[in-house]
């Protein structure tokens, strides 16, 4: 399974769960969690390429 595939599914069932939960409780975790996993997301997102080059750097400077 694709990774963008896996994020579709978790995003499904989170809003799935939020759905089912009360709205004193859906209130708190769209303004508390949503934004933690929108962050963990954008750095699932960000840091492979990242830590891709860097190790792509490192590897060539140790080589030469």
């Amino acid at each position: 399974m694709s990774i963008s595939m896996f994020i579709l599914v978790i995003c499904t069932s989170w809003i799935i769960f939020i759905c089912m939960l009360n709205a004193q409780i859906r209130k708190l975790v769209l303004c508390q969690l949503l934004p933690c996993i929108a962050v963990t997301a954008g750095l699932f997102f960000i840091l492979p390429p990242v830590f891709k080059a860097l190790m792509d750097f490192l590897t060539r400077n140790i080589r030469s």
